[in-house]
């Protein structure tokens, strides 16, 4: 070829002198569209234009041959693997898919679709889209062991990566707990998600994460200069990436827990394996579980287990046995600890705790929230409570603050009591919170602004000059009589007692022996403190734990000597066992009718089960309807006890003025995000006030009131709950009629002669008896004001 291209140039150079020639012999030049023809004038052109295509057929004949060869040798391999089918009759519709199963693992293909569509869930799943999601995943065939085992890989694999909101996909994985598959390696028996999945946890918790890292870390002495910066931050990265791993894992494993689907004494196995462990990976493990569901674990059966892990907290921090960061992590739950350990053995103050950190901001913090959240009606000058307590407790001996020395303190914190309202309990402290849950017009002491403010506090003082509090060591309770803590609780429990006025409520625990203790704050004080001149009846209620035991009642045990110091004392009383076992039937029943439901698909048929639980007192001529009168109705009836509004109920009475809702895949109760009466028909707490107006109004019996608006043109509105559902639930066979109060003012808009009553008289059956009164607001005031006035006179 290279010998072709010389013998070319030579030839065109030759040419090229016959053209110049041409040229000075005064030849024409061709036209541009001649040149073609032109240059096939020249014989070196021609030659080579031969030569070239030649060349190319040569080419291009080799390589048909090679491609038709390489393609025959494809077919041939191609049939033979197919054996009786042949390509043509694969690309035919005929082909029916278990005759692929002959070359395809078809329940591979499967597998893989499935993991793929899976997948394409998992990207798009939010709180939102849950129920939707869980109906695709409901129509995917997971029916191998094989199949859940990947899906369970996809879930965790996405809860354990930085998505906004993991819970949901722990959700999902409660939602297919009771999926049930045959088990690959035991013919005849079934495995559960649940089980695959707390095995795949197991897997991740014992996989070793840190050989790579320690094999490449080996390389750090033979790097220099710029490659070792660049390998430490390799290092640096790999390692915060195999922590988030461990750390998000062990969260995983701590929602299973929360969701009831891991047993506690598997989750303290955990805890003691990361201890053991005691590499600084694993201690972060720890405090995420603690920081998670501490709270959770720390009961009084697993004291001693709880007791030797912050034991053991304190020895690393001691010795330093780990690095600053994890030393810090571990110094912040000792101090949690410290500062919660009342919520959980509140009859024990541990002496190895001193006074709670920052106290002087926790208690002009809470009491400033008191007066501007709590009880804004109240004026109290929280720098000067702070200082009287202070001057109280600072340079004085933890052993020496007595009730007296709180005078100050507690003459800077006047507080009238509501009557009728107050709770007094005694070793009943968790059944209390449920109680006080479910009755939230209820007082306990911690209602109160010193109850609020010093609830769960510690605290004592140092005798030396200038040393202010105590932060790192108080005595118990029992160690010294005049304890600063005991001291300001005796007399703020006094305070309490000695306030109370007409019906009071004492909450006992007939689960424990001696349920009232002569010795506890309630029999030492609080009894003692009562006026019977002031209260006027002591309802007793002595509840126990659901599953018990049931120990004390109203007729036996300690209960009886209650009995008798009230009557002894000349006090009126009455006795209730279980009252809360029924509070908490009521809330069990409550949350089936909206828990796991769409917020705005709960119906009013929702509710039928908690109506029929809950009886109802017999109340003729006293039930008082209304309908832009709420504020006016709610202050007649607290005053005058001759008429009962649906808020009066107890069903009203415990959720009146609250919001509520559940939302799909959650087996939880919202008090936020939920969405308002106007944005959909079916709102979970519509729906129940209309569900328990229909029941107020179908139990009325004799002659019913209805106070209505007559400020406003229409007061009798076909769109409010009084015209849409009570109305219609009148019974004319229970009922002998109905009274309308039209309360006016000065500005008065309407009389009884309105179109709209005109109209409420037609929706009533002809025979209810229809009365219709003005009266003005003024008057309905006075007798607000003069509660000694029978109703009647009030119109």
């Amino acid at each position: 070829m290279l010998n072709d291209a010389e013998e070319f140039a030579q030839a065109l150079e030759q040419d090229i002198d016959d053209l110049r020639r041409g040229e000075q012999e005064g030849k024409p030049h061709l036209h541009i569209e001649e040149r073609i023809h032109f240059l096939m004038k020249f014989p070196s052109f021609t030659q080579a234009f031969t030569k070239m295509q030649m060349h190319v057929s040569s080419l291009e004949k080799d390589w048909d041959d090679y491609f038709a060869h390489a393609f025959k040798s494809c077919s041939n391999s191609v049939e033979e693997d197919l054996g009786p089918y042949t390509l043509l009759s694969l690309c035919s519709k005929t082909v029916e898919e278990e005759d692929l199963e002959d070359f395809v693992d078809l329940e591979t293909v499967r597998t893989q679709e499935l993991n793929a569509f899976m997948e394409d869930i998992l990207d798009r799943l939010e709180r939102d889209n849950f129920d939707t999601s869980m109906k695709l995943v409901d129509t995917l065939p997971i029916n191998t062991e094989e199949r859940v085992e990947g899906v369970i890989k996809l879930i965790y694999d996405e809860a354990i990566s930085d998505r906004e909101d993991p819970k949901v996909c722990m959700n999902m994985c409660y939602r297919m707990r009771d999926l049930k598959v045959p088990s690959s390696g035991n013919p005849g028996l079934t495995v559960d998600f649940h089980q695959l999945l707390l095995k795949h946890c197991q897997t991740e918790f014992n996989r070793e994460r840190l050989i790579g890292i320690h094999e490449k870390r080996k390389e750090l002495p033979t790097k220099k200069g710029e490659e070792r910066r660049w390998l430490k931050l390799e290092l640096d990265q790999a390692r915060t990436g195999v922590r988030d791993e461990a750390v998000n894992n062990i969260k995983f494993i701590c929602q299973l827990f929360r969701k009831k689907m891991l047993r506690e004494d598997v989750m303290h196995s955990y805890i003691a394996e990361l201890l053991r462990r005691g590499d600084t990976i694993s201690l972060e493990c720890v405090c995420a579980v603690m920081t998670t569901i501490g709270k959770d674990l720390d009961v009084e059966r697993a004291k001693a287990k709880m007791d030797n892990y912050y034991l053991h907290f304190k020895s690393i921090i001691k010795k330093r046995k780990s690095t600053p960061e994890v030393c810090n992590m571990l110094e912040e739950l000792l101090e949690l600890r410290r500062f919660v350990i009342v919520l959980f053995c509140p009859d024990v103050f541990s002496a190895q705790m001193g006074t709670t950190p920052n106290l002087k901001d926790i208690v002009i913090g809470r009491c400033f929230d008191y007066v501007t959240l709590v009880h804004p009606s109240f004026r109290y000058d929280c720098e000067e409570i702070w200082s009287a307590f202070e001057e109280a407790v600072v340079r004085r001996s933890p052993c020496d603050v007595k009730v007296r020395d709180y005078r100050r303190m507690f003459g800077a914190t006047p507080q009238a009591l509501p009557c009728d309202r107050l709770l007094f309990w005694s070793k009943t402290r968790s059944l209390m919170h449920i109680y006080a849950a479910v009755n939230p017009n209820l007082w306990t002491l911690e209602n109160t602004l010193v109850g609020y403010v010093f609830n769960d506090l510690v605290w004592c003082g140092q005798q030396q000059t200038g040393r202010g509090f105590d932060f790192d060591t108080c005595p118990e309770w029992s160690t010294c009589v005049n304890h600063p803590v005991y001291s300001l609780w005796r007399q703020a429990s006094q305070n309490f007692a000695a306030g109370a006025c007409g019906n009071i409520t004492v909450l006992l625990n007939g689960s424990i022996h001696n349920a009232f203790n002569k010795k506890s704050m309630f029999g030492s004080v609080e009894l003692d403190s009562l006026n019977p001149r002031m209260v006027d009846h002591v309802n007793i209620n002595v509840v126990t734990n659901m599953e018990g035991p049931f120990i004390e009642s109203c007729t036996e045990g300690s209960i009886l000597d209650l009995i008798k110091v009230l009557k002894g004392r000349g006090f009126q009383w009455t006795c209730t066992d279980n009252d809360l076992n029924d509070c908490l039937k009521i809330w069990s029943v409550f949350e089936k009718a909206y828990v796991g439901q769409n917020p705005c698909n709960v119906t009013t048929e929702a509710y039928d089960s908690l109506i029929l639980t809950v009886t109802s007192e017999s109340s003729c001529n006293r039930k008082l309807f209304w309908s832009k009168t709420k504020d006016m109705a709610h202050e007649f009836t607290e005053r005058m006890n001759c008429f009962l509004t649906l808020e009066d109920t107890l069903l009203g009475f415990i959720l009146d003025g609250l919001t509520w809702c559940g939302k799909e895949g959650s087996d939880e109760t919202f008090t936020e995000g939920c969405p308002s009466w106007k944005q959909c028909l079916n709102n979970t707490v519509s729906s129940f006030w209309k569900r328990a107006s229909a029941s107020f109004a179908e139990e009325a019996c004799g002659e019913a009131t209805a106070m209505l608006n007559g400020s406003i043109t229409q007061p009798f509105n076909p769109t409010s709950i009084f015209a849409t559902v009570e109305v219609k639930s009148f019974n004319f066979t229970r009922m002998s009629g109905l009274s309308v109060v039209l309360v006016t003012n000065r500005n008065n808009m309407t009389n009884c002669e309105n179109p709209s009553l005109k109209d409420l008289q037609k929706e009533l059956n002809p025979k209810l008896k229809y009365s219709c009164m003005e009266v003005p607001e003024s008057k309905i005031q006075d007798c607000i004001s003069h509660s000694e006035i029978v109703c009647g006179p009030c119109w």
